[in-house]
């Protein structure tokens, strides 16, 4: 007599058919090793539909970083989103992107102006159909000087990351020891030389000479340097004075010359 029995498992399906002499010696062992196998297998993973592009068009001018002056000529990338995004700066430092994409979060981008390093600002949430974004680029001169003040020259390929320290109103966070401000690459090393505070004069200081985050122009910062290139997030610890602490992570791309990020408290 003939048995024919069928296991299905998920989208997996085995039919065995056999005698009773198989049924009776075989069929048990083969169903054991069958069964261990398909437990040990991971499931199918389940497809996830492609985010739809959508009208995006973000605006804002390109400055230098330092300076605040206006950027012409500057070009304008909008990473992060599929497709990208670029413009080139007006006269005035002025850009437009235009255009249908899908992303949740973007980074800008400028590269093309000569004496300028590659600067990347953000990233930024894409929560609307129309965003004004500020864009920065740094100097070269200006990035040699971080470096020179510590006695150093600025090395081939590593980037600055400049980090701007803000508490829940967005103001200046100040007070933050460098044992609080940390970054890490994708496997939990730390990466960098850092962190240096910007003291007054608008540039990094060393630690021995300021060793604590404080206000200067509206603004309390924290630089990182020699920053390979890659991925990798910022940490920021804040202690409570009634206990416990906050933690604040942040993404950092760098890409060679300097990047741009903020740090702020919930």
């Amino acid at each position: 007599m003939e048995t024919k029995i069928r296991i299905r498992h998920g989208d997996l399906e085995v039919e065995c058919t056999g005698d009773d002499v198989f049924v009776t010696t075989r069929l048990p062992d083969l169903l054991s090793e069958l069964l261990r196998r398909i437990g040990t297998q991971e499931p199918s993973p389940i497809s996830q539909p492609a985010p739809e592009p959508r009208p995006i068009g973000i605006t804002g001018d390109v400055r230098d970083y330092f300076t605040g002056g206006p950027i012409p000529g500057a070009v304008v990338t909008a990473q992060g989103l599929a497709p990208e995004l670029s413009a080139t700066s007006d006269a005035s430092g002025r850009f437009v992107l235009l255009g249908k994409a899908a992303g949740a979060d973007a980074r800008l981008t400028v590269t093309g102006v000569d004496v300028f390093a590659p600067t990347t600002t953000g990233p930024f949430e894409v929560v609307s159909a129309t965003l004004t974004l500020p864009a920065f680029a740094v100097s070269n001169a200006d990035l040699n000087r971080q470096y020179a003040v510590l006695g150093r020259t600025r090395p081939t390929g590593s980037t600055v990351i400049i980090v701007h320290l803000l508490d829940s109103s967005r103001a200046p966070l100040e007070l933050v020891p460098a044992a609080d401000l940390a970054l890490f690459d994708v496997g939990g090393r730390p990466v960098g030389d850092g962190p240096y505070f910007f003291g007054p004069a608008g540039d990094v200081e060393p630690q021995e000479q300021l060793s604590v985050s404080r206000a200067f122009n509206g603004k309390a910062r924290a630089g990182f340097l020699d920053v390979p290139a890659g991925d990798s997030t910022l940490q920021l610890t804040v202690a409570h004075p009634g206990g416990g602490f906050q933690r604040v992570t942040v993404q950092v791309r760098a890409g060679g010359g300097a990047s741009i990020v903020e740090a702020t408290l919930a």
